[in-house]
Formats: C-alpha cells, sequence, structure tokens
C-alpha cells in the first residue's frame, strides 16, 4: 500500500473529505483513466490554500500530473508520473515564481534536455541525458555569466 493509499484510506468511495493531520485536509474523488482506477487527490494547508493535487492508482502512487504550492499560494513543483515513477516533464519552482528545475524523465530514467536556474531566473546548467546516461556537453553558467563547458566521452 502506497502512501497516498495511506492518507486516504481503502474504505469506500463515499467520504470525500477528511482530516488527515492538523496541518492537511484531503479530499478524494475516484474517476477512471483509460480504465484504470485512480482517484483525484488534494490536499491543504493549515491556512486553507491548496498544498497538493493530483492523481494516484489504485496502488496508492501518483499518476499523472501532480502539483504541489507552497503555503503562499505559488508553485512549488509540477510533476508528471506513470504509477509512481517520474514519467514526463518535472518542474520545481524557487518561491518566487521562477522555474529552478527542468528535468525530463522516461520510465524513471533522465531523458532529454535538462536545465536548472538561479532564483533570478537566470540559467545556471544545462545537459542533455539519453536512458539516463549524459548525452553530449554540460554547460554551467557562473553568476559572472561565463559559460563553462566539460567535454563528454561517449561510449556507443
Amino acid at each position: 500500500m502506497g502512501l497516498f493509499s495511506k492518507l486516504i484510506g481503502s474504505s469506500s468511495n463515499s467520504r470525500k473529505e477528511k482530516n488527515v493531520n492538523k496541518d492537511s485536509k484531503l479530499s478524494s474523488n475516484p474517476s477512471s483513466q483509460n480504465n484504470l482506477q485512480t482517484r483525484d487527490l488534494e490536499l491543504f494547508h493549515d491556512n486553507g490554500n491548496l498544498r497538493t493535487k493530483g492523481t494516484i492508482d489504485s496502488e496508492g502512487n501518483p499518476h499523472g500530473n501532480c502539483k504541489e504550492y507552497y503555503a503562499n499560494g505559488k508553485i512549488f513543483k509540477d510533476q508528471n508520473y506513470k504509477h509512481g515513477i517520474h514519467h514526463g516533464n518535472q518542474k520545481t519552482y524557487h518561491e518566487n515564481g521562477n522555474v529552478f528545475i527542468d528535468y525530463n524523465y522516461k520510465n524513471g530514467i533522465q531523458h532529454g534536455v535538462n536545465n536548472q536556474f538561479y532564483e533570478d531566473g537566470i540559467k545556471d546548467i544545462i545537459a542533455s541525458f539519453k536512458d539516463g546516461d549524459l548525452h553530449g556537453l554540460k554547460e554551467q553558467f557562473l553568476v559572472t555569466l561565463f559559460l563553462f563547458s566539460e567535454p563528454m566521452h561517449l561510449i556507443f
């Protein structure tokens, strides 16, 4: 049983909301995605702002898009899953709303262009991955805006 299943329980779907602990409230609504039993999940901060919104599968794993928010209401993470495994674009944001990390995954393995940014929005690191391995140059921009590149030897 996954973490989300423990939060919402395995009882009937008639309860739309219950208190999980003093820090959050949870609501769930059953739905079906491509004949897969899923539930929508929402958790809230003490101030009433949304903390987490996503979909979980019958095993309690995140499935599809899942978003997390700072207590001030700004987005913290925007992630995509396939039965609990990162699959697709994953973004993490600085509290000021600028993107911090923008990574891509294929079946839980880094795949594609990955970017990391400073809090002011300036690029920090750019790297490409192919099936989990660094593919090409990893570029890092220092605050002075000089570019440093590391040559990588590709093994085929």
